[in-house]
């Protein structure tokens, strides 16, 4: 939660001083960078616990990789079919399908604790 208040200055900062995107659009690009980065969370914590902390690294380095390659990809792709020089970006567009996605990466944060607390009782006990 620090994180996001701390992203959220630089957005003001990359807002107001370098004007290199709207308000309005740097907010959504933020909220869609909470969404993921919860969920990320949530998968993260879970396989920390369940494989271990060095095996857990990997898998979710691996995860980080796999997640960079098909951002890459997708953007590739809208310039591809667009013909233009400008990269588009990726945010969540609608309000309620946001609600609905922030509501659900909390969730899944407060369930990968949950799931996260019941293998480290079962391995340590």
């Amino acid at each position: 939660m620090f994180l996001c208040i701390v992203y959220f200055l630089f957005l003001l900062i990359y807002v107001y001083v370098c004007k290199a995107v709207v308000f309005s659009d740097a907010i959504k690009i933020w909220e869609t960078g909470s969404v993921i980065s919860f969920l990320y969370l949530s998968i993260s914590y879970t396989l920390f616990f369940s494989l271990g902390s060095k095996k857990g690294m990997i898998v979710s380095m691996f995860l980080v990789i796999v997640g960079i390659l098909f951002y890459t990809m997708h953007q590739l792709y809208i310039i591809d079919q667009f013909q233009s020089n400008k990269a588009f970006l990726v945010y969540i567009n609608s309000p309620p399908i946001f609600l609905l996605s922030i509501i659900i990466s909390i969730l899944a944060v407060i369930a990968s604790y949950f799931l996260s607390v019941k293998i480290y009782t079962k391995k340590h006990s």
